[in-house]
Formats: C-alpha cells, structure tokens, sequence
C-alpha cells in the first residue's frame, strides 16, 4: 500500500476544494487492505474512506488517513441463460461499467448513464435516475472490515437499501472497506422508460425497437442537457433529497401551487420534487459570493471556483431554512459532510 502525507485533495472531490488530508492511502487490492487493517489497529488514528469524492463537501483539512480502494477489475462469474453475475471492483469509475455492460447488451443499469463517482459509491449511495437504482441489480458487497482485517459479504437484503440509502452510511458501519460489488445483469432487455423526461424523448417511437445503448444514449443527451461537468463546473450533482411527505401535506401543498411535482409513493405519502420546492423559492440561478445553484437545475450547487467549503455548507443552510419557511417542508442534504 502507499501512504502520502499532507496530501491535497482537490482532485478527489468534486466541489474542487483545496483541502488536505494528513495522510492519504491508496489500496490496489484486498491484501493490502488486510495489511491497512493490521496497521490502522496499531495507529489508532481516525480515518474516512472515499471513492470518486462526487458526494462529498469536505469543511475543513482531514487530521487523519483519507483510505482510497483503487482497483478497477471486472470478472465474470456466472452466466445463466437469463442473466450474468459480474463482480466489479469498487475502484472502478461507475460509467465506464456501464459503458461495459451496454456494450456487452447486459441490461440493468442503462437508466444511470452517466452518474459520476466510483462502482464502491453506487452501494453506499444507492445510486438511482430516471427510474433505476443501483439495488435493483446488486446481488452482492464484498470488503474488508478495517477495524479487524476480517472479509465480509453481505447480500441485497443485508445492505438494506433504501432510497440514496445503505447501511455503509451508518457509524457503525464506516470502517467496512467495500472492495468489490457483484451485480446481476439481465440478458434479456426489456426498455425501462416510465420516467418522464425518457418517456418524452422517446415519444411515438414503438419501444420493442430501442435498444440498450438507445436508452444509453438517451439517458446521456437528457442529463448532459440540464447537468453541469464537475470537471467544467466544480459540483457534487444532486445536492439535497427529494423530501417524502404525508398524503395530507402534499394535499394542502397541492391547493395552493398546482403545478407542483410531486410522485405517490403509496396511497399514504408522495415524493416532492426538490428541484420545484428549491426553483418556487426562487434560488435556482442565484449566487453568493463564490457559490450559486446552477441556471439549469436548483438542485446543483456549484463552486464558481473561489468557494471554501464552509461557504458551500452556508448557502445550502440558507436554502433549506428557506424551504421550510415558505412550504413547511424539510429538505435534506444528499451529500455527506465531512
């Protein structure tokens, strides 16, 4: 393994912050994390574990170990008539498996095109667009407890996915090194465009004549049309959650803005769209300072360049407070603070 010292962080983070870490580690492969694992017990110092770092606002320097997973391999395990088990590893970027797979006509994960970070970060996050997320075909997570040197390999149903949810999320579980993710991917293809802005971009075309990479592709056009590159425009893309809300309040919502967005999750509560709860409190496109959301899409907080970290948690602090003044409603932060 290999250990850097004052290590700045500014390209493993996609708001682009000029943050150091005191020590960052880069790991190829599982032997090395044992070896992490037996080193750490002994140093007894705090540490943090990133992938792509698309999801992260670092406030301040890391008085600590930064831990990075860098292997990119893919292997396939099984195949069945139906369907194929590839085990990928999570140091891997999350498109170019996609890309693999698209290519390959092994259907699944097409609807999330384009979605920056690393394949370790779909599990933690539980990625999800355009009608698809990432539980959808996981089937496997695999790693190295760091606190013990000890394997694990959970399945779906122990990672406990839920909406921009896993259990890699929780305290408890932040020293669990998720080394490689095994995905299940149909080989029969089935087109899944019920969501909106597919649904529209494929209008009067019969569906049983796309294909894999048309949905690819489609995906891609829509999000490069609404989404800024954080390699352009320093981002960590969706900043904060969709909000669920009882039947009751989306109701009372209802009667007062009409065109508001909003999805029945059951007969009990509805999904808000952020971006419209963000957009009627007039924020989409406003600036201060060194931070504004972007033109196109409320829900993108971007860093002009000159932002510090504690400026970015300021502005999406006055957002929030000023959603829930004007709709009663509270907004959460997708990405972590660090």
């Amino acid at each position: 393994m290999e250990i850097q010292h004052d290590f700045s962080l500014k390209t493993y983070n996609s708001f682009a912050l000029d943050i150091k870490a005191k020590h960052f580690v880069s790991l190829k492969n599982k032997a090395e994390a044992k070896e992490l694992a037996s080193f750490m017990q002994k140093e007894k110092s705090k540490f943090f574990i990133i992938g792509g770092g698309t999801n992260l606002l670092f406030t301040q320097d890391f008085d600590g170990y930064i831990i990075r997973f860098e292997n990119q391999e893919i292997e396939i395990l099984q195949q069945e008539p139906n369907h194929i088990d590839i085990c990928v590893a999570a140091g891997r970027e999350w498109d170019s498996f996609v890309d693999y797979c698209v290519k390959n006509n092994y259907a699944g994960i097409e609807n999330l095109s384009l979605i920056p970070g690393d394949c370790g970060s779909s599990v933690v996050q539980n990625i999800g667009a355009y009608g698809a997320e990432a539980k959808d075909c996981i089937e496997e997570v695999r790693g190295i407890n760091l606190e013990n040197g000890k394997a694990f390999s959970f399945s779906k149903e122990e990672c406990r996915f839920d909406y921009r949810y896993s259990i890699f999320k929780e305290k408890e579980y932040s020293n669990f090194l998720i080394s490689h993710v095994v995905y299940r991917l149909k080989k029969d293809f089935i087109p899944n465009f019920t969501y909106a802005a597919l649904s529209s971009y494929f209008a009067g075309k019969d569906s049983m004549s796309l294909s894999i990479s048309d949905i690819r592709h489609a995906v891609i056009s829509i999000r490069e049309s609404k989404l800024p590159d954080h390699k352009e425009i320093p981002n960590a893309g969706s900043f904060f959650k969709n909000p669920v809300v009882s039947k009751d309040k989306y109701e009372q919502l209802k009667a007062v803005y009409p065109d508001i967005v909003a999805f029945s999750l059951d007969e009990n509560n509805y999904k808000l769209a952020a971006a419209w709860l963000i957009d009627k409190a007039g924020w989409k496109g406003k600036q201060k300072g060194n931070v504004a959301t972007h033109q196109k899409q409320a829900l993108v907080i971007i860093n002009n360049g000159k932002a510090s970290g504690n400026e970015i948690l300021e502005f999406s602090q006055d957002i929030l407070e000023d959603v829930m003044k004007k709709f009663d409603v509270q907004l959460n932060r997708e990405v972590i603070l660090i």
